[in-house]
């Protein structure tokens, strides 16, 4: 199997499949390589490309700008006056939120 090499505007080399596979550069400059089959992306206002498989995961993008990617199952997610999105599982959890305005799950 031949692979290809992709460098982003970060500076750092991302090698991968040349068939299956394809990749993304965010904005800020993180190339991303991943199937060309069953996975797609979102790339978040904090321009960083996530990828992940198109099905049992959803996402959620914070005020911060980063996209969090979670099981559609068996999760919930909670926004902090952070801005950051903080997911954990729906049943054996709770959580809080410290002082600094992020979700803290804490295990029940």
């Amino acid at each position: 199997m031949v692979n290809i090499s992709r460098t982003g505007k970060d500076g750092v080399e991302v090698s991968f499949p040349s068939t299956g596979y394809i990749y993304r550069e965010g904005k800020d400059g993180r190339v991303v390589a991943f199937p060309s089959t069953g996975q797609i992306f979102r790339e978040g206002k904090d321009g960083r490309v996530v990828a992940f498989p198109s099905t049992g995961y959803i996402y959620r993008e914070g005020k911060d700008g980063r996209v969090v990617v979670f099981p559609s199952t068996g999760h919930i997610y909670r926004e902090g006056k952070d801005g950051r999105v903080v997911a954990f599982p729906s049943t054996g959890y709770t959580y809080s939120e410290n002082s600094n305005g992020r979700i803290v799950p804490k295990k029940t």
